[in-house]
């Protein structure tokens, strides 16, 4: 028999459904967008959608071999010691919770690949004791390239891992409103030409990497499906 697939557990989004009659309150649901699922099928993974209960999250881990977390709305920064700009649109509650805890428990488990993106890098950063610019047009001004699949090139930082040197510059789609302003205790190892930082990882962790772009839309490319391809062989072990 040929070697089983890595098991990714895939921290996905929470959205609300319609109740079932017209006076029914929406009840929140655990989803996931397709594109993530391919991306991990087509690297070679086994996806399984982890829902978000946070008292479960330890079985959870001990139950795959890497942790996805993937992109979706902004998160709340009262948690963090900052006021949410009102122009955001917060993620769920329940999400950013989950998510929150998610991230604390990995941080005890240092050999499990875990990879975030967009929304997914952001919260790696803020739990890293990290910052947020949390509207990029007062950075960069209106002519800003980084929402609505903008696709622009990212440049690796010297000493970023190879995957990052081998594969930049190169023009993976961009879809946020929001970006890391600093890392905390993890490093950045990319940006794009205008400094926004693209890429963060924990060196110290076998393989914890968070990118600001969308690679499950960006193509077959190293910095696309390639970025999944090198997640789920850490996942091999």
């Amino acid at each position: 028999m040929g070697q089983q697939p890595p098991v990714i557990g895939i921290a996905g989004d929470v959205d609300f459904a319609p109740g079932g009659d017209a006076s029914a309150p929406p009840t929140p649901r655990s989803c996931c967008r397709m594109t993530y699922i391919e991306a991990v099928v087509k690297a070679g993974g086994l996806p399984l959608v982890l829902p978000p209960v946070p008292g479960q999250i330890e079985d959870q881990l001990d139950r795959v071999d890497g942790v996805l977390l993937i992109g979706g709305d902004d998160p709340r920064t009262e948690p963090f010691g900052l006021p949410t700009d009102p122009r955001t649109t917060p993620v769920a509650p329940l999400r950013q919770s989950y998510d929150t805890a998610l991230l604390a428990a990995l941080s005890s488990r240092p050999d499990m690949p875990t990879l975030g993106v967009c929304y997914g890098m952001q919260m790696m950063a803020l739990v890293a004791g990290g910052a947020l610019h949390q509207h990029l047009p007062d950075v960069l001004g209106e002519t800003w390239t980084h929402h609505w699949d903008r696709t622009h090139a990212i440049f690796p930082h010297p000493g970023s891992p190879g995957w990052l040197l081998e594969a930049a510059p190169h023009q993976p789609l961009s879809r946020h409103r929001q970006a890391v302003a600093t890392a905390g205790t993890l490093c950045v190892i990319g940006s794009s030409e205008d400094a926004i930082a693209e890429a963060i990882s924990d060196p110290r962790r076998r393989f914890y990497v968070g990118v600001q772009w969308h690679p499950e839309r960006s193509g077959n490319g190293p910095l696309g499906l390639g970025v999944y391809s090198v997640f789920v062989r850490a996942c091999r072990g």
